[in-house]
């Protein structure tokens, strides 16, 4: 009977965790340098970023925000001057 309660709260946990991470409340990203809001409205990366994933930083929607936002800020010319 032991063995039973334990097994039992074990899959108990098991299930919760699986859940939890299923929903993490982090919208779906296809393009991540044009990322869409929760209701599907334009949204920019930092904004993102700031709404989504704070806490979440193993988020795979959230690691290719961000990468886009670094991309994104590495374009262009160099300053006058150098």
């Amino acid at each position: 009977m032991n063995v039973m309660k334990k097994l039992f709260l074990f899959l108990l946990i098991a299930v919760t965790v699986l859940l939890s991470a299923c929903n993490d409340g982090v919208p779906k990203v296809k393009d991540p340098h044009n990322p869409l809001d929760a209701d599907g409205k334009p949204i920019s990366g930092s904004k993102f970023i700031d709404k989504y994933c704070l806490g979440k930083i193993t988020n795979e929607d959230c690691i290719r925000v961000q990468k886009a936002i670094s991309a994104d800020s590495s374009k262009g010319g160099l300053p006058k001057g150098w």
